[in-house]
């Protein structure tokens, strides 16, 4: 059976590292507030509203999504080239937030308006940029061609235009899709292209953040290069790129892709037979996913050492590291990352024994991966069930299974998972030819059995599959000794011997190299370990002298940049809050209603606005869903449709965002005196423990905080 190894890698799909520090942007963004002040053309207002929301895009992605909304809406129904395409750069930035909401759907619909305007004024760039966060939004689902065919199209029109940039990324992003497609060499080629064209980029830039930029990409690169020769089992190549995008990532203090090259490393370690080393490079990524409260990576690496004693047979402890995995991924529901455990239990359970519990937990992870729509992982869980049912010799539901996952691999354009199965159907064939007493049956079985090989061996030979190559010839020698083909059985048997002697000189060759590297790194560890008890002993009086002095000075230094730095932080939300105020009375006016369907609909969301916006009902304590519905004149099923599809919010959401709103109008007003411990009843919330969570929910400060700062501020 196959086993499944999460293995954690980066995507170069976009780059976007952002370069400006919170006081250069609060600065610029009151310049942004002030230039909005004095802007009388509407373009130029149109371009301000869609760079503040750049600066509300990560924070606070709902604000972002209003200042593109207003950009947009003042370039609606204008149709210079000017407006069009402030129209579509507006969409096409709504488009990227609801893609990395997971809203894919929603983001399509945006990418696409924003990619017809394009067209219709041919924008070739943003035709370009277009294409590439289309294929981005594929790639996400897996749907490979797709993102195969836009990031193709995004591609021809950076190299018709020479963007180097983008020719890089493009080209990084295409190699992503055939390492998916098991297209090793193309893969590599593209990767090579890429690094190519950023050291060009980094020879010919003098920006030092630029600098840092093409860093992270070169790196980025390096990852994927060191997993596709893994796959093909070159670790030697493999574990040198992962220690060039190590360096990198070290030389630019990264701690969280420094724990992500560790885990790489690991796996390659595994992968060779290093468990002790294997396990080192994983408790020291442990360590910095923990510092940085990283859960989910957390999660994966802990699978990876449930994975590492498994291989070693170490199953109580393989499943000690599976169980707390599971516990980390169910707490954060991460669902691939439960079906992915789960499977792999299944696993472990089919080693020992387990018959029913395996088919219990690769069920189970079938069950979640459906739900999720995590093709590979269902076809990987359909492969083991066809596995376990064939060792129970309930040979027709495993065929059954082994075709499933056929399916969804030849879907996916997954070379190695496709040769797989055909190898595990053929061997089903051999097994069931076994159980049958018909000498017709029997042949018939294994003239389906020399089909599915067959076709396994040519794609395990087009894809280098050595393993799988060497065991379908054997088995291909096996079948055609049995069908009297004794031609082809010596053919087959030639080709066992020389894939064989292949793989053990390959083996060879690598166990020389690794206790070379071996030899060399453990000299060079002895010689460091040398120099650094000769210092410890040089320096252990002064460090004795100094030590608590210095423990005093770092606690008192932690706990003053602590503060300093909340303070900072909570400084800055109330900004961005008073900002938000401001824009609400500025442009309070300015409420669009959008047209919707059917007019019963239309009704509807006229009439909440009105109760909302002008009557401010949401003040009231006993306001439900039920009641607002019988003040609508209309029922709750409809009211709760338009409230969904308008606000993109459920009612309670939408009661407490307005409850907010208005708390802080009145804290940032100075001549409002109202006590907080009144102003919750005054809003409509049943205590003030509920006023303050929502309200820091929705600014991140509470609200005594807010009106102290804010007072400041105005």
């Amino acid at each position: 059976m196959k086993s499944t190894i999460i293995l954690l890698i980066f995507s170069i799909a976009i780059f976007s590292f952002s370069t400006i520090n919170a006081q250069d942007k609060s600065y610029t963004l009151d310049s942004l507030w002030n230039e909005l002040g004095k802007a009388k053309h509407d373009t130029a207002r149109a371009e301000l509203f869609i760079e503040i929301g750049d600066f509300y895009e990560n924070q606070i992605p709902d604000s972002a999504i209003y200042f593109y909304e207003k950009a947009l809406n003042i370039a609606e129904n204008k149709n210079t080239t000017k407006y069009q395409s402030l129209k579509s750069t507006s969409l096409l930035y709504i488009g990227i937030i609801y893609r990395s909401r997971g809203s894919f759907k929603l983001a399509l619909d945006y990418f696409q308006m924003s990619l017809k305007i394009a067209s219709e004024i041919k924008d070739s760039k943003k035709i370009m940029i277009c294409y590439n966060n289309i294929g981005i939004l594929y790639n996400i689902q897996s749907d490979y061609n797709f993102a195969f065919e836009y990031y193709q199209k995004a591609l021809k029109i950076a190299t018709n235009n020479n963007y180097k940039k983008e020719i890089a990324d493009y080209n990084g992003n295409i190699g992503i899709i055939y390492w998916n497609n098991g297209k090793y060499q193309n893969a590599l080629n593209c990767f090579f292209t890429s690094i190519k064209t950023y050291f060009e980029l980094l020879k010919e830039c003098n920006d030092k953040n630029k600098h840092v930029e093409l860093k992270y990409a070169i790196s980025s690169c390096y990852i994927c290069i060191g997993n596709i020769y893994g796959e093909q089992s070159d670790f030697k190549n493999s574990q040198e790129n992962y220690f060039k995008s190590l360096h990198i990532f070290e030389e630019l203090n990264d701690k969280y892709n420094i724990s992500k090259c560790y885990n790489n490393i690991a796996l390659n370690y595994s992968n060779q037979g290093y468990f002790d080393k294997s396990i080192e490079y994983y408790l020291k990524s442990i360590k910095i996913k923990t510092d940085l409260a990283d859960k989910d990576g957390i999660g994966w690496t802990l699978n990876n050492i449930g994975e590492v004693h498994r291989k070693q047979k170490n199953y109580n402890k393989a499943l000690e590291y599976y169980n707390n995995s599971y516990n980390i991924f169910n707490e954060i529901e991460d669902k691939k990352g439960i079906a992915a455990n789960l499977n792999n239990i299944g696993l472990l359970k089919f080693e020992t024994k387990s018959i029913d519990s395996a088919l219990f937990y690769v069920k189970k992870a079938l069950l979640i991966s459906e739900e999720a729509n995590l093709k590979k992982l269902i076809s990987q869980c359909y492969t083991n069930l066809g596995s376990i049912y064939s060792t129970l010799s309930n040979y027709d539901i495993g065929i059954e299974y082994y075709f499933k996952s056929y399916k969804i691999a030849e879907e996916l354009k997954d070379g190695e998972a496709i040769a797989t199965v055909l190898y595990e159907l053929g061997n089903l064939y051999i097994k069931k030819s076994v159980s049958v007493t018909s000498k017709i049956d029997k042949i018939n079985l294994l003239k389906l059995s020399d089909e599915y090989i067959s076709k396994s061996i040519n794609v395990a030979k087009e894809l280098n599959l050595k393993l799988i190559v060497n065991g379908s010839a054997l088995q291909l020698f096996r079948i055609n000794k049995e069908l009297n083909n004794f031609e082809k059985a010596l053919n087959y048997a030639d080709l066992f011997i020389i894939t064989k002697d292949s793989m053990f000189n390959e083996e060879k060759t690598r166990a020389i190299a690794d206790m070379e590297t071996k030899y060399e790194t453990e000299k060079k560890d002895l010689e460091i370990n040398n120099q650094k008890l000769t210092i410890e002993k040089n320096e252990k009086l002064l460090r004795q002298t100094i030590i608590i002095i210095a423990l005093i000075a770092l606690f008192l230094l932690t706990a003053i940049i602590l503060w300093l730095r909340t303070r900072a932080k909570n400084i800055q939300l109330v900004k961005q809050n008073l900002d938000i105020v401001k824009c609400q009375k500025i442009h309070k006016s300015e409420v669009v209603k959008k047209e919707i369907q059917p007019q019963l609909s239309q009704s509807i969301y006229d009439k909440l606005l009105v109760k909302f916006e002008e009557e401010k009902i949401y003040t009231k304590t006993d306001l439900t869903l039920d009641n607002l519905a019988e003040i609508l004149q209309t029922n709750r099923t409809y009211l709760s449709q338009v409230i969904n599809e308008q606000f993109n919010v459920n009612f309670s959401t939408l009661l407490n965002k307005y409850r907010v709103n208005e708390a802080r109008n009145i804290l940032s007003d100075k001549n409002s005196d109202v006590p907080i411990k009144l102003l919750y009843m005054q809003l409509g919330f049943n205590s003030m423990a509920t006023f303050y969570e929502a309200f820091k929910k929705h600014t991140g400060i509470t609200p005594s905080f807010f009106r102290k700062q804010a007072v400041k501020e105005i």
